[in-house]
């Protein structure tokens, strides 16, 4: 269950509205929250996916404003349900807002999705339900959709809602690739990209895991994919700050690069870790163009996957990562889906965030701060050798000196701090901060826990909100 209770960012910088004027996020937040959005509610329980009591997905991962999207549900047994629609954001500490609620709607118990067995590939078929037309009036930002039956069950869609327009200067990235990665829906008998939790017989890949997955159907479990775990910490200590920020998804990176030199600032939430080749490549060209690029986690960039169609012919519904050059098919052989570093493809993720993937962490440990001095740990009152407890998580980055570096005009080592591998070895995780030649500041943080030390409670700590205050006022142009 997502953590209950509304609460206190804490520690926030000044309100970066102050500098740059009123800006949607700002009078968004200003509407009352509520706590609804959070599941279940008294009295409902969490569909699971082998009942199947409440599922759905959505037509595409992420809308513009005024455009339509399906919603495609399946209850079972066939009963009515209905739907909330929240926007996530800070709210006076509240996580979300209600935007639409449905009458009672008839549902039906929609077939079962179809299976290749060779790529272990799952896709629905599944009938419209419901078509939200989103409001003109609606601001960018990261929506669920909370799914409730008469039987009461409940279960998450979450999707973005995009402002073309381009009108706000910093981007946020929804990495979506890797949430469908992980995906075992459903969750028991179903297939992800990994070994771990995938079920069934083995496919071409040599164990149990896929090597193709499918955004046509649901998130396992509550349907939330990874959107609580990084993303939400991050939007609400945003839009607590004031920040004029707009959201997309990596897909939306991948179909409608040229959009990301509209900005000023692009910033790469938690764990982006399967990028395909035009993500990397309007990534690249953002910095190329004076764009600022933060990465707020680790283990970015790490494979390279593809989007192909859906069987339906839908464009980049299906995410493609065999792991193995020799399993891949693809005739280009820079599109091969290995890890970025690797042959045949050898394009280091290291040439971009300045730093690389090196080790899962046990438990956490401390951040150890180096070059104090520098201006990203300005109002911070940190000293070199300081430690921030437990922000080393997850999975952590490192320079990596055999690798390649990217061009610079100047380059920062902001943490070196040693931890335990998960397999009982020993490691250094890095930070980095490096100025492109185009001007554009790449910041690296090199832990998963990165986030949760901006907006997750328990885990908040306001040295690391200022550290990424001083990142992203640097990019708008503001002072720190």
């Amino acid at each position: 269950m997502v953590v209950a209770g509304a609460w206190s960012i804490g520690g926030q910088p000044a309100d970066a509205s102050t500098a740059l004027g009123s800006n949607p996020i700002v009078a968004e937040n200003a509407h009352p929250g509520t706590l609804s959005w959070q599941i279940p509610a008294p009295g409902y329980r969490i569909a699971n996916d082998l009942g199947g009591q409440i599922k759905g997905y959505a037509s595409a991962t992420s809308v513009n404003v005024g455009g339509r999207l399906d919603f495609l549900v399946s209850v079972n047994p066939a009963q009515p349900y209905r739907i909330a629609i929240y926007r996530l954001g800070w709210y006076r500490g509240a996580g979300g807002r209600l935007l639409l609620l449905t009458p009672f709607l008839p549902g039906i118990h929609q077939a079962s999705c179809a299976s290749d067995l060779r790529t272990g590939l799952a896709q629905c078929a599944w009938r419209p339900s419901y078509r939200l037309s989103v409001p003109r009036t609606w601001v960018s930002g990261l929506y669920v959709a909370v799914l409730s039956s008469m039987w009461r069950y409940q279960n998450y869609v979450p999707f973005t809602v995009r402002d073309d327009t381009g009108r706000q200067p910093l981007l946020v990235v929804q990495p979506v690739a890797t949430y469908q990665a992980y995906n075992n829906y459903p969750r028991g008998t179903g297939k992800s990209l990994y070994d771990f939790n995938s079920a069934g017989g083995r496919t071409m890949s040599g164990g149990t895991r896929a090597v193709k997955v499918s955004f046509d159907r649901p998130y396992a479990a509550d349907g939330s994919g990874g959107l609580f775990v990084y993303e939400h910490p991050l939007v609400r200590w945003l839009e607590a700050s004031g920040y004029p920020v707009s959201y997309v998804t990596d897909v939306d990176l991948h179909a409608r690069g040229t959009m990301s030199r509209r900005y000023r600032g692009i910033v790469f939430s938690g764990h982006s870790e399967y990028w395909t080749a035009p993500m990397r490549n309007t990534a690249e060209a953002a910095r190329g163009a004076g764009v600022g690029l933060a990465f707020l986690g680790a283990n970015d960039a790490y494979w390279q996957a593809r989007l192909e169609p859906s069987r339906a012919r839908q464009p980049n519904r299906t995410l493609v990562c065999y792991r193995a050059a020799a399993l891949d098919p693809v005739i280009d052989r820079r599109l091969v889906t290995v890890r970025w570093r690797d042959a045949p493809v050898r394009r280091p993720e290291q040439l971009l965030l300045g730093m690389e993937y090196s080790n899962m962490v046990r438990g956490s440990a401390p951040f150890v701060v180096v070059n104090a001095r520098s201006w990203i740990y300005a109002g911070t009152g940190l000293r070199d050798g300081q430690a921030l407890p437990g922000l080393i998580g997850g999975e952590a980055d490192r320079i990596d000196t055999s690798a390649g570096m990217p061009l610079a005009l100047s380059r920062i080592l902001l943490g070196r701090s040693p931890y335990r591998t998960r397999r009982g070895g020993r490691d250094i995780a890095n930070a980095v901060v490096y100025v492109a030649p185009s001007r554009a500041s790449v910041f690296a943080a090199g832990t998963l826990s990165w986030n949760l030390a901006l907006g997750a409670p328990g885990s908040i700590d306001p040295r690391v909100q200022r550290v990424t205050h001083n990142v992203l006022n640097r990019m708008l142009g503001l002072p720190a």
